[in-house]
């Protein structure tokens, strides 16, 4: 169901600390990745990914932002359930 929303919304908004951030959606396959971009800062991709108990989480591409992926990753996903 989310494919279907992101093959017309291929930008968004969401707020971060007061912040309104634009997030670009980059599908490749049946996978997405965003692309944050933050003001005064280098841009932050990031994706869901799953552990090796196939629990779904947030991540940084590449490694190194995670507890940022992880805040910014959670707002996505309330923006898409608020959409669909």
């Amino acid at each position: 169901m989310a494919s279907s929303l992101f093959n017309e919304e291929q930008e968004f908004t969401v707020i971060y600390k007061d912040t309104p951030l634009k997030i670009q959606v980059h599908s490749f396959g049946n996978d997405k990745t965003y692309l944050v971009l933050l003001p005064g800062q280098a841009p932050l991709m990031i994706t869901r990914a799953k552990d090796a108990n196939s629990s779904r989480f947030w991540t940084s591409i590449p490694e190194g932002r995670q507890n940022l992926a992880e805040e910014i990753g959670e707002l996505i996903t309330d923006h898409i359930r608020k959409t669909l």
